[in-house]
């Protein structure tokens, strides 16, 4: 939660559908988002609970929160992220 008025701010400064990686990776909600007005302990509680009582819930979020992690994985086995991030900047540069 932030003050009310830095929210209203960011609401019309950022234009994103989601806040939490995993459901930007996979652009839909998996991991609930109780935010600002939604953050109450009986959204909180509500949303634990359903989640806690459910083992099928918990199957659901943990398969999908596997598969956005993999979306971070280096599609090269044993090259280092920050090669490919090296050699992806320098392909752009050299375009240019």
């Amino acid at each position: 939660r932030t003050h009310p008025v830095s929210a209203w701010v960011l609401r019309r400064k950022i234009s994103v559908r989601y806040v939490t990686l995993i459901n930007i990776l996979l652009q839909r909600e998996v991991i609930p988002e109780l935010l600002q007005e939604l953050c109450t302990p009986g959204m909180l509680a509500s949303a634990g609970g359903a989640l806690l009582s459910s083992a099928e819930q918990q199957k659901r979020q943990r398969r999908l929160m596997q598969q956005a992690i993999a979306m971070l994985q280096p599609p090269e086995e044993g090259t280092p992220p920050s090669d490919i991030a090296a050699e992806t900047v320098l392909s752009l540069l050299l375009k240019s």
